[in-house]
């Protein structure tokens, strides 16, 4: 299934007269095959623009095809360079003073710092792309307003997100985005489910409602993309299986997706959840009495710097090996003791209270967007 957006690319490429014009419209439609997975194709735009435009010579032209780059090695395999590569364009907008390369680049990076956990730096961006963003510019409103979203329901005010969300699936339409339409509904489920495993790590009854429905939508995420065509980021999907089967303790379902997706050779060592699915594994063969594997993967976890994950990755670390030293003491071998939870927990709390009051500008989406 085309997308409307890359139709109308298509037929603006076809008719447009002038090399920048065009360079511009090509740029736009390679950051979108690179978003749904097509990746040969996005290169060889990537391939092309850069002969023609390396040198610099264009702002514009150039700018794009940094985004398009970020955006490649992100959905290709969560390049680490991605991040930079981005900010860098950022840079080279702001710098130049111009408000549509701006917002677009800054929800690009509020969007990777947020899936990087850097929630604060994600605010941030946002704040750049909005005091950028102009009307109509569908493309970079439907990022912001996709990333407000996982924001606040990331921080526990479902409402202010089910609103975003909401402006985030109309201005997918008013692009004809289809891969946003998918992600949106993905993320609500994987970051539900994330927030149920938090609960459940803090020793809290997590509600069954919440977890039908989280998982409801992580199957409605998965038969869209298989509908759409999308094939980037597949092992996030994954990823949302693996939350409902260790929320529900059916840790012999889990145990094979977390072995395919930690031997997938383009999930990189410095992904940033690869902390929680290991010690997701550790528990999960400690659990089915599979001592041997237990060990393998806690040897790997071991050399992982918990201390530097955000705090809702390490609560669950932590609950996970807690759990496992119950079920397999002989797996750790001394080398873990259980720890509390609680401080953490409350740190978390006081994270998130100051994350709410960064957020005040966004309660008001009308105001937010100056319209």
């Amino acid at each position: 299934m085309v997308a409307p957006c890359v139709i109308r690319l298509d037929r603006a490429i076809a008719e447009a007269t002038g090399e920048l014009d065009k360079a511009y419209l090509l740029a736009e439609k390679g950051c979108y095959l690179a978003r749904i997975g097509e990746y040969s194709a996005a290169e060889r735009i990537r391939s092309e623009l850069r002969r023609g435009f390396g040198d610099s010579r264009d702002l514009k032209a150039t700018v794009l095809v940094m985004l398009l780059e970020g955006l490649q090695s992100y959905f290709q395999s969560l390049g680490g360079n991605s991040r930079d590569r981005i900010m860098r364009a950022q840079l080279l907008s702001r710098a130049s003073r111009n408000q549509e390369l701006t917002a677009l680049t800054s929800a690009w990076l509020a969007h990777i710092q947020f899936q990087e956990g850097s929630i604060g730096a994600a605010i941030e961006s946002i704040h750049v792309a909005v005091g950028a963003i102009e009307v109509g510019h569908w493309a970079a409103l439907g990022r912001i307003s996709s990333v407000l979203a996982d924001v606040f329901l990331t921080v526990g005010d479902a409402e202010l997100a089910r609103r975003w969300y909401a402006h985030a699936r109309h201005a997918a339409v008013q692009y004809g985005d289809q891969a946003a339409l998918g992600a949106i509904t993905y993320n609500q489920s994987a970051l539900r489910l994330f927030d149920l495993r938090l609960i459940q790590a803090i020793g809290s009854t997590i509600d069954l409602q919440t977890l039908q429905l989280a998982e409801s939508e992580g199957k409605s995420a998965l038969n869209y993309q298989i509908a759409s065509g999308v094939t980037s980021l597949g092992h996030l999907l994954t990823g949302v299986q693996v939350s409902v089967e260790m929320l529900k303790s059916r840790y012999d379902e889990a145990l094979p997706l977390l072995s395919s997706l930690l031997l997938d050779e383009e999930l990189p060592q410095s992904y940033q959840y690869r902390s929680v699915l290991l010690s997701d594994a550790v528990l999960c063969c400690a659990a089915l009495g599979l001592i041997s594997d237990a060990k393998k993967y806690w040897s790997q976890l071991v050399a992982q710097d918990l201390e530097i994950l955000p705090l809702d990755d390490r609560i669950i670390v932590i609950s996970n090996l807690n759990r496992g030293v119950e079920c397999a003491p002989e797996v750790f071998e001394g080398s873990y003791a259980v720890r509390s939870i609680g401080d953490l927990a409350l740190e978390l709390s006081k994270q998130r209270a100051n994350f709410i009051e960064s957020l005040t500008l966004f309660s008001d989406i009308p105001q937010a967007l100056r319209w």
